[in-house]
């Protein structure tokens, strides 16, 4: 009998993305031409997980929350469409989803993001599904919605699910779920902040420090 593929279960962000170019960032009252028309991407750091894992080949649950309005509807179309599930996805009516603008500035390679994050409340613990964790193999975290992070992160320990943090944000909150998981992936605005610190040894201290495995 073939084996099941352990799902991945991913909880955090969902989004919508606007992605643009320029050739230069305009300076303060310029104005500058994208390079091409606007690019509408699903954004979100554990939704983009989910979809990466999905097209791998990985099942993937992903639970978050979404506004009832239109881009709320282009999220979760999206996901499904790629194969991720999203049973576990809460809609808040009347509320707005999160909505990224992208410009890249292709002198620098940098670019430049403008976000309102909408007005969704956050995914609660009580709100977590009893079978969030159904064959499991591995939980993401992002950094969004902490309390139901916390709660997931708990429950994923007492299974022996390994569970990863996306951290990209020095928040307080995400430090602290930082400290409640195996495996800590931070970007250097979070390992800086966190140290104190510009030297990479000291970030990597400072990271070690907090307890992931």
């Amino acid at each position: 009998m073939r084996r099941l593929r352990p799902w991945a279960v991913c909880l955090g962000h969902a989004a919508c993305d606007l992605v643009g170019a320029v050739e230069v960032w305009p300076g303060p009252d310029e104005k500058t031409r994208l390079r091409a028309p606007f690019d509408r991407q699903g954004g979100g750091p554990a939704a983009t997980a989910a979809v990466t894992l999905a097209r791998l080949g990985a099942p993937v649950r992903l639970l978050g929350v979404v506004g009832d309005d239109e881009l709320g509807a282009w999220i979760l179309a999206g996901l499904r469409a790629e194969g991720v599930d999203v049973a576990g996805i809460r809609t808040r009516r009347g509320r707005r989803s999160h909505l990224s603008v992208c410009i890249a500035d292709r002198r620098t390679g940098g670019r430049n993001v403008l976000w309102h994050p909408g007005d969704a409340p956050d995914l609660r613990p009580d709100e977590l599904p009893a079978e969030a964790l159904a064959g499991a193999g591995v939980v993401l975290l992002d950094g969004r919605h902490p309390e139901a992070a916390e709660a997931l992160a708990t429950r994923a320990r007492r299974r022996d699910i390994p569970a990863l943090l996306d951290a990209g944000s020095p928040a307080a909150t995400t430090v602290a779920l930082a400290r409640r998981v195996e495996v800590c992936i931070a970007s250097q605005a979070f390992a800086r902040a966190l140290a104190g610190d510009d030297h990479p040894g000291a970030q990597l201290r400072a990271l070690l420090a907090l307890g992931p495995r």
